[in-house]
Parts: structure tokens; C-alpha cells; sequence
């Protein structure tokens, strides 16, 4: 049975910042950016899209990860090893709420486990929504996050930004965060435009020590399950589909093994948010377990 382990804590002890020897620490920017927090392992900063908050009650920021070759990060729902990111904003000033965007990941196997997050470069798009629109934003972040490649380290990063009164402009890294935006999933809802994909069903079948998921989906294209990714909180894991049919109306079918990490934990009753990669986009659904 497959069991989830958090291998980065097993090898590392508490969250601490390695070695500053790979790459500089240039901030890039007096007001577009923080500067890089280095390790051996990947570089970390905070980045704006705007110059000044103007008289947004928004600012567009990033979180920008980039990874040293060959190494690799995670993504919420870190798979069978791992450590997802952590964030803490809660020494910023002028900051109401914080909303995170996950562009769409890629699974990958780490010592015989599947792991599920980035490798080369990502940006988690935010966006800053603030108590008093038009002055100053205060941005600071406590960032937890863990990195693989042979071993896993667990990192810490404190980073600060500071978004200025004034009209402003769009700055160099706006491209950027907007393109990582556009790597996002689409949320599907259930009452969608009939082009878009559309989860038709997803139910429980006992199969094995812990059963199995069969999802319906319509309107997928090029899809052979690697880009399917199911939550359902922490007391189950899930698989890469194990099978992927396409039925007589068209539809691909997936059979998705089932881990259930608390013996007596029940999916009938949560909530699930499936996540698919696909070839004519990236798309989520938040569904519940059919009844036939």
C-alpha cells in the first residue's frame, strides 16, 4: 500500500535557508521587485506588475520561484512525497486578503513515488487586495517551501516589497506574472458554456484495499490522464489514472486508484476538486462523489 511520506522532513531538520552560492542576490528592481532570496537549491522573490497601487483597490503581485537545474518544487497538493508551500503574510501592511493562483503542474516520480509540482521556473500570480485603496502597499511574506532532486530540503524565505502611492506603470515582470496567470485552470462551473470540458461524473468503486475513482469527462482532447490531479483533503491520496477508455458517446473515462492515508476516513461525504492538463487547456471542477 502507498503510503504518503514526508520525506523532506525526514531528511532535513526545521526550515532554514541554505548556502548563498548559487547565483547573485540582485534585487531587479527598486519598487518591481524584492530582492532574490539564494540558496544552492533555487532563488526566491516577490514581484509587481504595477509600479504604484494608483487608485486600484488591487495590486497584481508574483511569487517567483526559480530552481536550479535539476531540481524540482511542489505544487497544494504535493502527491505522495512533499511538502507544499506555505505562506504567511501577516507582517504586511495595508493588506485586507491575499488571493494565490496554482498554474497547472506536472507529476513526476521521486524515489519510487509520484510528486506533483514544477521544475526550471514558476510563478504563483497573487493578488493583494488592500484595506485602504490608494496608499502604499507593505507586502511581506513568509514563504515555507521545499525542493527535490536526490534529497529533499525544506527552505525559508522572508521576503519584502514595497508598492508605492501613485498612478505608476506596468512594470518589466507584468508580462511575466501574466503569463503565469494564464497557466492557471480554468474553473469549470456546473452550469458552463457547452464548448468547454465538462466532468460528468465521478464515482466510487471498491476495488483493491482502498477502491478506486471512476471520472467521466466531456469535451477533453489529448489527454492520457498524466494531467489528471484529484484533492480530497489530507486523509486521501490518488493516483495517475491507471486506465484511460473513451465510451460510445466520446467521453474519456479514467479509473483513478484510491489511497486512504486514516483507516477510517469516508470520501462519500468531501468535497472534491479535480484538476486536468489537457491539450486544449487546463481546467478545475469541484464536485462530490455520484450516488449510482
Amino acid at each position: 500500500m502507498v503510503r504518503r511520506v514526508g520525506i523532506a522532513m525526514a531528511m532535513m531538520a526545521a526550515f532554514g535557508a541554505a548556502a548563498l552560492s548559487w547565483g547573485s542576490a540582485s534585487g531587479g528592481g527598486a519598487t518591481a521587485a524584492s530582492e532574490w532570496v539564494v540558496t544552492d537549491y533555487a532563488r526566491v522573490r516577490l514581484i509587481s506588475a504595477r509600479s504604484g497601487v494608483g487608485d486600484r483597490g488591487q495590486v497584481p503581485l508574483g511569487i517567483q520561484i526559480r530552481l536550479a537545474p535539476e531540481w524540482k518544487t511542489y505544487w497544494r497538493s504535493p502527491g505522495e512525497a512533499g511538502i507544499p508551500p506555505r505562506f504567511d503574510w501577516s507582517k504586511s501592511e495595508n493588506l485586507d486578503a491575499i488571493t494565490i493562483g496554482w498554474p497547472a503542474p506536472v507529476r513526476y516520480d521521486a524515489f519510487g513515488l509520484e510528486t506533483i509540482g514544477y521544475k526550471d521556473e514558476v510563478i504563483f500570480p497573487v493578488t493583494a487586495v488592500l484595506e485602504a485603496p490608494g496608499k502604499a502597499l507593505s507586502a511581506r511574506l513568509t514563504l515555507g517551501y521545499a525542493v527535490c532532486r536526490d534529497i529533499c530540503v525544506p527552505l525559508k524565505a522572508d521576503l519584502a516589497l514595497q508598492v508605492p502611492e501613485g498612478a505608476g506603470s506596468r512594470t518589466p515582470f507584468a508580462a511575466l506574472i501574466k503569463d503565469f496567470t494564464a497557466r492557471v485552470p480554468r474553473l469549470v462551473p456546473a452550469d458552463a458554456a457547452p464548448k468547454l470540458p465538462a466532468l460528468q461524473k465521478v464515482c466510487f468503486e471498491d476495488h483493491g484495499s482502498a477502491g478506486r475513482l471512476r471520472v467521466v469527462l466531456s469535451g477533453v482532447e489529448k489527454s492520457n490522464g498524466k494531467g489528471l490531479f484529484i484533492e480530497a483533503g489530507n486523509d486521501f491520496g490518488f493516483e495517475a489514472p491507471e486506465t484511460v477508455a473513451v465510451d460510445e458517446e466520446g467521453n474519456i473515462v479514467m479509473t483513478v486508484p484510491v489511497h486512504r492515508y486514516r483507516k477510517r476516513a469516508e470520501l462519500k461525504d468531501r468535497p472534491l476538486r479535480l484538476t486536468l492538463v489537457a491539450g486544449n487547456g487546463s481546467f478545475e471542477w469541484l464536485s462530490r462523489l455520484c450516488s449510482d
